[in-house]
């Protein structure tokens, strides 16, 4: 006599299915909206500025990283502390756009 599969084995797929398919893998909050302005801000938009520390006399990518990575830092943390101060529910990716599009017409 073959016994009856069980409810739970044939639903596992269909709960799998609920449970991850309702979640982002990345969910978006401001803070890391925030970050990821601050990093392109401060590395793509601020290409003038990493231009002019790579020819200064004696900075080299190997010799100097330290530096570098500590300007970066600098940057993406100035960026980030303003984004903080204005990181309400609608003003916020307001405020980035209009301050990317400001840096791109600037750069």
């Amino acid at each position: 006599m073959m016994r009856e599969p069980s409810s739970l084995y044939f639903n596992f797929p269909r709960q799998l299915l609920k449970t991850f398919a309702a979640q982002p893998l990345l969910e978006s909050s401001a803070a890391l909206i925030a970050l990821l302005a601050s990093l392109l801000l401060a590395t793509v938009y601020n290409l003038p500025l990493w231009q002019k520390l790579f020819n200064l006399p004696g900075v080299t990518i190997t010799g100097n990283a330290g530096f570098l990575f500590g300007m970066l830092v600098i940057l993406t943390s100035i960026f980030f502390i303003f984004f903080s101060l204005v990181s309400y529910r609608y003003l916020l990716k307001t405020v980035i756009a209009v301050v990317i599009v400001l840096a791109a017409t600037i750069s």
